[in-house]
């Protein structure tokens, strides 16, 4: 009878154990699909950003290509005026 009841208890406290660590699994399987879908999140942020950081990429180089046209134009608008420059004060002199 003695034995009976203290393998009672021992049940009792074994199923609570259980049903304390049921209780704990759940929780970390909430946390876990909490994470997961962060980290999808996260990736999705991630891709974008890459995608805007690629556009920006591009837009700066055709930026630089067209700083680049340009300054050739300065350079050869500012030959073309020293050359004006040249030839209107030679045709003073004459």
């Amino acid at each position: 009878e003695k034995e009976k009841k203290e393998a009672q208890k021992d049940l009792v406290t074994a199923e609570k154990e259980l049903a304390s660590l049921k209780s704990s699994f759940e929780k970390a399987k909430v946390s876990l699909e909490t994470l997961r879908e962060e980290i999808a999140s996260l990736q999705k942020t991630v891709a974008e950003d890459e995608e805007e950081l690629s556009v920006f990429l591009k837009e700066t180089k055709r930026g630089v290509e067209e700083m680049t046209i340009l300054e050739g134009n300065v350079a050869k608008a500012k030959e073309a005026a020293e050359e004006a420059k040249k030839e209107c004060r030679s045709s003073r002199k004459r």
